[in-house]
């Protein structure tokens, strides 16, 4: 696809854990290159609780990723929350995919998947509180109906809590969303209208950021954990050892999981090429039983309130000036009202995404290929091109979107990944990023702000572009003769007001053509309006014929037109009226109508000097011109 030279792995994931994800693409990235790939990640973003225009639009997503070319592809499913949006990628899966895959972190069973060992990861957690903790009343923080991960843990609890003879409630089980925004709800739900004696004494989490939502609501209640109740948690993400308490939890064996995966997945490429087929395969990796501050476990030589603090204030700094650079970077790149001048301060700007190596920038084209399209079209447009931190300029190379890049350069080069993000914004989708990072180094959220910063300012760009082609239009209406598609009288003077001080200043040589079409009134009055509107229109065609790059034309009103031929002697002028002629002539021949068209004409020469006026010459132009049309009227009447 990218290469020639290997085979290509998609990778499909959405950002709704950044522990996961920063995993997964390091993880990929690393065991794919040992085993010659290249890797393309198809990134998006968004959650369940969002639910804006711009997480719709990410779907897109399925639509441009060019499968039908993957040799593999790994995938984490249960990564898409937002509403519809796994039921579009399994369409995608059962639709265009044929090359094996294999999911991370999911169980589907028509699938190959390498997972947690969801059904028992749990269950270390739930002894430690009940055998260990000698704890009888422990309530379960669920995810929403219907996560599958949750699902399982929830299960596992209602197993362990039976098998223990511990009683379950209509207040033992609480439905969250996996994610911070229902950690005071919960809370109510455990700790209002009940006894001192029967509030829970553990809130097991479905997951890490449930349990510090959970956490902060128990602080705001004027309780304390672990002292008042223990709260556990699942994932270890990395902030659940720095949260205060830190948290503890069930460490799921993410990079073991993905190695599994990836050599799962270059088996079954293998088998595919020999002519294999095999039944998929699960693999469920243990879970890993994390014991800290939030269940009473206190381990020597754990980071201090001093050190948590610190890092905590490290990081935000961090962000703070991240969050600085991407402010400057979305005002200057706004202000670009060309896509040269977007270009300049991408490449300005681009240092400020760390340990960024390659850039390139796409732009979905409509049919004609020339275009910028606002939706997903067959073909793209290189437009910007930063490759090894080196600017390569505007390209402006169209190519096969399925190619994701068009060829850069012949060098062959050892494994590449890529992370592709989709370039939209409200109803429109103008093209997509491609980024390299640093080997060792992947996508932060700044990554995103990044593309999502450089969607608005297309945006901007289309709606400017827009505006400016409009006022063009109604412009070019108004300098345009709408029958002939000629210049009206207007336009002849726009363009040669100009020109004429330095004509003059030059004393240069310029040729007026005055015509007037004959017997007008004769064919509308015999054929037909319609009829004398192609007379109009084939005397303009004529003269739009002849008419070379410098010279001006313009229907000047009725039946009267007008060629102005700048730095044009008599002998360039008359090979104008010959050419004017012939078209004409063929017009007539190739017509079948039962006239034909004809036109007076006056050719008026002059060589400009000072005070001569625009006015003076079409007056005289059209003197030479009824001085023609009279002489032909005369000849008419002798006979």
């Amino acid at each position: 696809m990218i290469s020639n030279a290997r085979k290509t792995i998609g990778v499909f994931i959405n950002q709704s854990d950044g522990n996961f994800e920063n995993l997964i693409y390091q993880g990929v990235q690393k065991r794919a290159k040992e085993l010659d790939y290249d890797v393309i990640f198809f990134c998006t973003v968004g959650t369940r609780a969002s639910g804006n225009s711009y997480d719709i639009l990410e779907r897109g997503m399925f639509s441009f990723a060019p499968v039908e070319r993957l040799d593999g592809i790994i995938a984490a499913p249960n990564s898409y929350e937002m509403s519809n949006t796994k039921d579009i990628f399994f369409d995608m899966l059962k639709t265009r995919v044929k090359c094996p895959v294999v999911f991370v972190r999911a169980s589907y069973k028509d699938y190959c998947c390498v997972s947690t060992d969801e059904k028992h990861a749990i269950r270390p957690l739930l002894t430690h509180l009940i055998e260990d903790q000698g704890l009888k009343n422990i309530a379960f923080m669920a995810g929403y109906p219907g996560h599958a991960d949750s699902e399982m843990r929830l299960n596992c609890y209602k197993d362990e809590m039976t098998r223990h003879n511990l009683p379950l409630t209509e207040r033992s089980i609480f439905y969250g969303d996996m994610w911070k925004k229902k950690g005071e709800e919960a809370f109510h739900f455990f700790f209002d209208d009940t006894t001192r004696e029967n509030r829970p004494q553990a809130v097991v989490c479905a997951n890490d950021y449930m349990a510090f939502s959970f956490i902060d609501a128990v602080r705001q209640n004027g309780l304390r954990v672990p002292d008042d109740v223990i709260v556990t948690g699942f994932d270890n993400i990395a902030l659940s050892e720095y949260f205060n308490p830190s948290v503890t939890t069930v460490a799921q064996d993410y990079e073991t999981m993905i190695n599994a995966a990836v050599d799962l997945l270059d088996r079954r490429i293998k088998e595919e090429e020999m002519g294999l087929e095999n039944d998929p395969v699960h693999l469920a990796i243990p879970g890993r039983l994390i014991r800290r501050e939030s269940s009473g476990f206190f381990k020597s030589g754990q980071l201090n309130e001093r050190d948590i603090i610190v890092e905590h204030n490290k990081r935000l700094q961090e962000i703070s000036l991240r969050e600085i650079s991407q402010t400057y970077f979305s005002t200057l790149l706004n202000s670009d009202d060309t896509l040269e001048a977007m270009h300049e301060t991408i490449v300005q700007k681009i240092s400020d995404v760390p340990h960024l190596r390659c850039f390139y920038l796409c732009m979905f084209q409509k049919p004609n290929g020339v275009d910028m399209a606002e939706e997903l079209t067959d073909t793209c447009q290189l437009v910007m091109a930063i490759k090894d931190r080196e600017d390569r300029g505007m390209p402006m190379v169209n190519f096969s979107s399925e190619l994701v890049l068009p060829p850069l350069d012949n060098k062959k080069e050892e494994p590449q990944a890529y992370f592709i993000m989709l370039l939209h914004k409200q109803k429109s989708t103008f093209g997509y990023s491609v980024m390299q990072y640093d080997e060792g180094y992947c996508p932060t959220m700044f990554y995103h702000h990044w593309n999502v910063i450089i969607s608005n300012a297309l945006s901007n760009f289309s709606n400017q572009k827009k505006l400016r082609d409009l006022y063009e239009e109604r412009r070019l209406s108004s300098i345009s003769d709408s029958l002939t598609g000629l210049y009206n009288r207007r336009g002849l003077e726009e363009r040669l007001q100009p020109l004429w001080p330095e004509l003059v200043e030059k004393r240069a040589v310029i040729g007026f053509i005055s015509y007037d079409l004959n017997n007008l009134k004769y064919i509308n009055d015999s054929f037909g309006h319609l009829e004398g509107d192609f007379a109009l229109c084939a005397v303009a065609n004529a003269i739009r014929e002849a008419t070379p790059a410098i010279g001006i034309s313009a229907r000047m009103g009725g039946d009267e037109y007008l060629t102005a031929l700048p730095m044009h002697n008599e002998e360039e002028t008359q090979a104008f009226v010959e050419k004017y002629q012939a078209a004409l002539e063929n017009i007539n021949d190739n017509s079948g109508k039962e006239y034909r068209v004809s036109a007076s004409y006056g050719v008026f020469m002059i060589t400009l000097e000072p005070g001569v006026t625009i006015d003076d010459c079409l007056r005289q132009s059209d003197a030479k011109m009824y001085e023609a049309k009279s002489k032909l009227k005369r000849r008419r009447d002798d006979r």
